[in-house]
């Protein structure tokens, strides 16, 4: 089942988005729409794991240690914030 999870969230930072932190914020830029999306921080910690090229499970493991929050909400947060991205094209499924 897990395995399933992680074939199905398979995702990657495109890399036509560029990430910036602004102060307290994390901006995506996709360059070649030109259009500015602004990450939480829960959605930019998410940002930072996928770019290190964690894996889904790898994820959502770290964000119930460092937001304190239980397995089932990271996963229902994480899977609804990865499709809002992957419909905006910053993210891309592998």
């Amino acid at each position: 089942m897990a395995e399933d999870r992680e074939n199905q969230q398979a995702v990657v930072c495109n890399p036509d988005v560029l990430a910036k932190v602004v102060g307290d914020d994390t901006v995506l830029v996709h360059l070649k729409t030109n259009r500015i999306y602004e990450l939480n921080r829960t959605a930019a910690r998410l940002w930072a794991l996928l770019d290190q090229g964690l894996s889904p499970t790898e994820i959502e493991q770290a964000l119930v240690r460092e937001f304190s929050v239980s397995p089932d909400i990271v996963r229902r947060e994480m899977e609804a914030l990865i499709e809002e991205l992957v419909d905006e094209r910053l993210l891309l499924r592998r």
